[in-house]
């Protein structure tokens, strides 16, 4: 005897593709032991837009958004000569995991610890995986029973066909148990992710990023800069905030507030689109591109640098005066003599850390008029980011890097806070 069933479920277009072949395997397993077929149907799809964790319990949306499908699974279920099958429960852990078939639930009462491996037919309770879970169709009545026994429910059927059941339960239960819609565990690059973008929301962070800090292309970059583009990429998606230490989380909120695109970014945003869709295409597959892209409400991770790339040519054709770079500083010289003692003026332009063999190292980075000074340090100061002091220092080494001259000092005494400290940090060139 079988009985029609059908249950709705959401979930996320990603494990879609799993439940389909998790539904295959299980008709395939379903015609050797003449148990029904199961079909899935696809309801609807909604987009659902992503959050990112950026401090403990602080989340933020993104503009990036997931898919969402409700599907509906029918097929006939086996009914147990007068008895409905409800499900099973896994006691290979220590705790049981409840397998509910579609459309049913086992009561709370059988999910305890005192009702491991306990079959109420036969009275026995002994080490067991799983047992299974029955209800009467006209008393109401459940049971708990064992592999052996549950065949007695079966109405004549194999003890092979109820697994078989159990494994219908248990395949398309696991599939959406792990189904969490709550749970926003997508990983740190963007790039990588099944995720859309919100275009308008790309190009204003684009545009934003720009104002900040210029525009520097993948092509152009060497492999210590970091693109514009992967700048997008840290404020609208920005990575976890769990395993960072509390001066680099600092740090990255700040950067991420300070790139985090505003009103006039948004309607910036909107007259870019608008005057490259109202170009001509001549033949440019670059000007095709931006057309075929910002035509579109969402955009691939994956064209975000595309995206970008409109803001500089926006501005060079229109507003040339605001993006362009900037005079090239003068070159970076060596300050004072190896081993001098000396006072200077000096700029802190970053701050980081690094963990050693003897523990954390603070690396604060300096300007003094056009040349940069470095100071390794071993323990924390009052130095903020942006501030300007006057300092004795010696002078400890004179070295290139990144082919820039730079001066090492240590043993490193303020002696007068000329500036605080600004709440938003300049960017750290060095």
């Amino acid at each position: 005897m079988t009985e029609n069933r059908k249950h709705e479920a959401t979930l996320r277009e990603t494990n879609l593709s799993r439940l389909r072949h998790e539904i295959e395997n299980l008709n395939r397993r379903a015609r050797k032991l003449g148990l029904p077929k199961l079909t899935i149907t696809e309801k609807s799809r909604t987009q659902r837009e992503i959050k990112r964790e950026i401090a403990p319990d602080t989340w933020i949306a993104t503009g990036c958004y997931e898919t969402l499908v409700t599907i509906e699974i029918e097929g006939e279920t086996p009914k147990l000569a007068g008895w409905d099958f409800l499900g099973t429960l896994d006691h290979a852990a220590s705790d049981t995991v409840v397998r509910n078939v579609p459309g049913s639930e086992i009561p709370e009462e059988y999910w305890g610890e005192d009702r491991v491996g306990l079959c109420d037919h036969c009275g026995t309770k002994r080490r067991r995986k799983e047992t299974f879970v029955v209800r009467h169709t006209d008393t109401g009545e459940t049971k708990q029973v064992g592999r052996q026994c549950v065949a007695d429910f079966l109405g004549g059927k194999s003890v092979e066909a109820a697994i078989g059941v159990a494994s219908w339960v248990r395949g398309i239960g696991k599939v959406l148990d792990d189904e969490d819609l709550d749970r926003y565990d997508y990983g740190g690059c963007l790039w990588r992710e099944p995720v859309l973008v919100d275009a308008m929301v790309a190009l204003s962070t684009s545009i934003r990023v720009v104002n900040e800090h210029g525009f520097l292309s993948r092509s152009k970059a060497s492999e210590f800069d970091t693109t514009t583009s992967d700048r997008v990429q840290t404020v609208i998606w920005p990575p976890f905030f769990r395993g960072m230490g509390e001066r680099d989380r600092k740090e990255l909120r700040e950067e991420i507030e300070r790139c985090r695109p505003t009103d006039a970014d948004r309607e910036k945003a909107a007259a870019v689109r608008d005057w490259i869709l109202g170009l001509p295409v001549n033949g440019s597959s670059y000007i095709n591109n931006l057309q075929v892209v910002l035509k579109r409400e969402m955009v691939q991770p994956k064209e975000i640098g595309l995206l970008a790339s409109a803001v500089p040519f926006y501005y060079r054709e229109i507003e040339n005066p605001k993006w362009a770079p900037k005079e090239k500083a003068p070159a970076s010289e060596y300050v004072g003599t190896l081993k001098e003692r000396m006072e200077m003026e000096l700029k802190c332009i970053g701050i980081g850390s690094f963990e050693g063999y003897y523990g954390e190292t603070i690396v604060y980075r300096f300007r003094a008029g056009n040349n940069k000074v470095t100071w390794f340090s071993s323990c924390e100061s009052d130095i903020e980011i942006g501030g300007v002091y006057r300092v004795k220092a010696t002078v400890n080494k004179h070295e290139e890097y990144r082919g820039e001259k730079v001066t090492m000092v240590n043993r490193v005494k303020v002696l007068e806070t000329i500036e605080n400290g600004a709440e938003k940090p300049v960017e750290a060139t060095a």
